[in-house]
């Protein structure tokens, strides 16, 4: 350029689109800043929720094993009533399960055709209705019986289920042992 052009002691004017633009380059700089410090940011978040997710998935490992397990327990309970059922054994399953005490007793009478029979344990000996007492004849097994009325001395029972004759004389026990 010549001196022609500017008068004495001016300066040259330079162009805008010549001239560097500072403020777009240090806005450039900022923002690749930004990206490196969230991305460090991001990736420590990532990685902690990585390790985080791993534990759970172990933890979530754990417990279906515990579950498979507790349902094939479950399955071989099940077919051990399903057999104790079909062999004509009466199962209840509750989870109130009241206790009940050993109480022994005779059975004192019998009438077959409303499935009756009369123990000689009552109130006096902490018989309740709803207890259910076992009937045998030595060591075999002859019925389950449940009680429905109770006076003093004796109760009168309900047969549940039956599996041989019921006769006066049979012992009764609220217990098995």
């Amino acid at each position: 350029m010549s001196d022609a052009h500017h008068p004495a002691g001016a300066e040259p004017e330079i162009s805008s689109a010549v001239m560097p633009k500072t403020p777009n380059l240090f806005a450039a700089v900022i923002v690749i800043m930004v990206i490196i410090i969230c991305g460090g940011a991001v990736a420590c978040v990532w990685i902690h929720y990585r390790s985080e997710l791993e534990k759970h998935r172990e933890s979530v490992g754990e417990l279906t094993e515990r579950l498979e397990k507790a349902e094939k327990e479950r399955d071989n309970y099940k077919i051990r009533i399903d057999a104790l059922m079909g062999m004509g054994i009466p199962i209840e399953i509750s989870g109130n399960i009241p206790q009940v005490p050993q109480i022994d007793a005779v059975v004192t009478a019998y009438k077959e055709a409303v499935r009756l029979v009369v123990l000689n344990v009552g109130s006096e000996h902490g018989v309740k209705t709803g207890y259910r007492f076992t009937i045998y004849d030595g060591g075999n097994f002859v019925a389950q019986v449940e009680v429905e009325k109770v006076m003093p001395r004796l109760c009168g029972t309900r047969v549940i289920f039956s599996a041989g004759d019921i006769r006066e004389g049979m012992a009764a026990t609220t217990r098995l042992e």
